[in-house]
C-alpha cells in the first residue's frame, strides 16, 4: 500500500499494467503478425516509402497469415500524399471471370454462390498483386524485388506457426485434406501443425520470386497464371488466360463523409 507523501498530497496512482504506449520518431508499421510488421519497419529503415513498407508487410502476411490473406485476394489502399496534402484511393479488386454469370449457377440448380470451393475461389481474379505493382509504380522508392524479399524468405525457409494460425488450420483440416497440394503445405505428415512448428511453402516462394523479378507479368502472365487457369479448368472453375491479362487496379478519389 503506498505511503502518504509528507506534504499531505496523495501519491499518484500506479500505472495500469499492460502493453505500454508505442511511440516512434520516424515511422511505424502495424499488422496482425510481428514478422510482417518487422518487414515493413526494415523497409522504412532502409529508406523505403510507406508504400514500400505496406507492400513488404502485406506480402509477408500472405505467407504467415494464410487464414486471413493471400496473393489470391484483393487489396484496397488509402494513400496520403504529404506533398499534395491529399488522399488517393487504389482499388485492387479482382474482376469477375469472363465465363461467370448468374445463369451459369442457376443452370446447375444453385440459388447462391457457394461459400467454399473452386467456384467462389475462381469467380474473381486475384487483384492484390496488381495493386502492389500499381502502388509501387506511383510511390515506391526501393526496387520492387527488395520489398518482397522478406516474404520470399519466409515462404522458402519456413515460418513458425502461431496460436492463431494453428486452430484455423484445424478448423479447415477436412477441406484441406481433400486437396493434395494444400494438404502437403498445411497438413505436413497428414497432421495439423502445432503452435511453434515450422511450415514451409516453396511453391509460394517461387510465385513471389516471379513477381519480384517480372512485376505484374510474373503473376498475370507466364507459368503462374497458366497454372491457375489449368487448375480451374480441370476442376470446374472459371479462370481463363484473358481474365488475368485484363486485370487492372484503379485509382479513385476516396469516398468522403462527415460524422456527427
Amino acid at each position: 500500500m503506498p505511503l502518504e507523501p509528507s506534504d499531505g498530497q496523495r501519491a499518484p496512482e500506479a500505472p495500469h499494467a499492460g502493453r505500454p504506449l508505442t511511440r516512434a520518431v520516424n515511422g511505424m508499421v502495424t499488422s496482425p503478425h510481428a514478422l510482417a510488421s518487422s518487414a515493413g519497419a526494415d523497409v522504412l529503415r532502409a529508406g523505403g516509402s510507406a508504400v514500400d513498407a505496406a507492400i513488404a508487410a502485406h506480402a509477408v502476411l500472405a505467407v504467415v497469415y494464410p487464414h486471413m490473406t493471400s496473393v489470391g485476394g484483393d487489396a484496397f489502399w488509402l494513400v496520403y500524399d504529404a506533398q499534395n496534402r491529399s488522399v488517393r484511393g487504389l482499388s485492387a479488386a479482382g474482376r469477375a471471370a469472363s465465363a461467370a454469370s448468374l445463369d451459369w449457377f442457376r443452370a446447375r440448380g444453385m440459388t447462391q454462390i457457394p461459400l467454399k470451393g473452386i467456384l467462389p475461389a475462381t469467380l474473381t481474379v486475384p487483384g492484390a498483386v496488381d495493386g502492389w505493382c500499381e502502388a509501387h509504380a506511383a510511390y515506391g522508392r526501393r526496387p520492387f524485388a527488395q520489398d518482397l524479399a522478406a516474404a520470399v524468405e519466409c515462404a522458402r525457409d519456413g515460418f513458425t506457426v502461431t496460436e492463431r494460425v494453428a486452430p484455423s488450420i484445424a478448423r479447415s483440416a477436412e477441406i484441406l485434406a481433400k486437396n493434395p497440394p494444400a494438404a502437403a503445405i498445411f497438413l505436413p505428415g497428414g497432421s495439423v501443425p502445432r503452435p511453434g512448428q515450422r511450415l514451409r511453402n516453396p511453391d509460394l516462394a517461387r510465385t513471389l520470386e516471379a513477381v519480384a523479378e517480372r512485376g505484374r507479368a510474373g503473376f498475370y502472365a507466364g507459368p503462374v497464371a497458366a497454372e491457375a487457369c489449368r487448375y480451374a479448368r480441370e476442376h470446374g472453375g472459371f479462370f481463363a488466360a484473358r481474365d488475368f491479362v485484363e486485370q487492372r487496379s484503379r485509382w479513385d478519389a476516396p469516398l468522403r463523409g462527415t460524422y456527427r
